[in-house]
């Protein structure tokens, strides 16, 4: 992949680490979580990353790998999961920088979340169940929490097995609104809350993944799509294949 991070450990854990994380996100999705936290940084956007739905750390590992020495990281979960915290610790995280949260998500207020954030989100993963009013409260969540210029990315939005995270997104965005699309990829949508932020994003995942994105339309606003770097791409990247190509055999 072209994009690169910076911070050792995060740099470790994208290249080889998420796989002894059990779960079911792609290296592709972490990847563009990590440049979007690279974006934040050169925009100044500072704040805590929350999750909801953690499972064994998969992404939340990433998260708080990416944050500052005095940034949380909150995970939202039903169940207890021991696995998560030893996951992270041997990944290089810091156990004493997580707060969990374990109940379902519908019974967690936006101020239950701002208390245990100690601040206003600026990463926020949407991992959990997925009923269409599960989704929507989700993103209400995260739009009444995350700091300005914060990004929101739902898991499963083109998933078939899962219309009902679709139907939750659309419902938001048709009755509610206030978050406008980003990027999508890696089984992910990502949202921001900013319009003035939404095309510097774009812009910049278009740079850190050359070659790999298309712009498109959802919402009434453009959208990324970021693509994965396959085999067939990268040979069609080749300068050789390219001057073969041109030729008449």
């Amino acid at each position: 992949m072209t994009a690169q991070v910076t911070a050792y450990p995060a740099q470790r854990y994208l290249a080889s680490g998420f796989r002894r994380v059990h779960g079911w996100i792609p290296a592709l999705a972490l990847l563009e979580v990590a440049c979007v936290a690279q974006l934040q940084r050169r925009f100044a956007i500072r704040g805590p990353v929350c999750e909801i739905g953690t499972h064994h750390g998969r992404m939340l590992i990433l998260m708080q790998l990416l944050t500052e020495p005095d940034e949380l990281a909150v995970g939202i979960d039903l169940h207890e999961r021991a696995q998560l915290l030893h996951n992270l610790r041997a990944h290089g995280g810091d156990p004493a920088r997580i707060r969990m949260i374990f109940d379902n998500s519908l019974n967690v207020s936006a101020t239950r979340i701002l208390e245990t954030c100690c601040g206003q989100p600026r990463l926020f993963s949407l991992d959990g169940g997925r009923t269409v009013d599960t989704t929507h409260h989700d993103l209400t969540l995260a739009l009444n929490t995350m700091c300005t210029g914060g990004v929101v990315f739902v898991d499963d939005y083109f998933q078939e097995r899962w219309p009902e995270v679709s139907e939750g997104v659309c419902r938001f965005m048709l009755r509610d609104g206030g978050l406008y699309p980003v990027a999508m990829g890696g089984n992910k949508l990502f949202l921001t809350n900013s319009v003035a932020a939404c095309q510097d994003y774009r812009d910049g995942l278009a740079a850190l993944f050359p070659g790999q994105t298309r712009n498109s339309h959802m919402f009434g606003a453009p959208v990324l799509h970021i693509q994965p770097l396959t085999l067939r791409r990268r040979i069609s990247r080749n300068p050789l294949w390219q001057l073969l190509r041109s030729r008449v055999l």
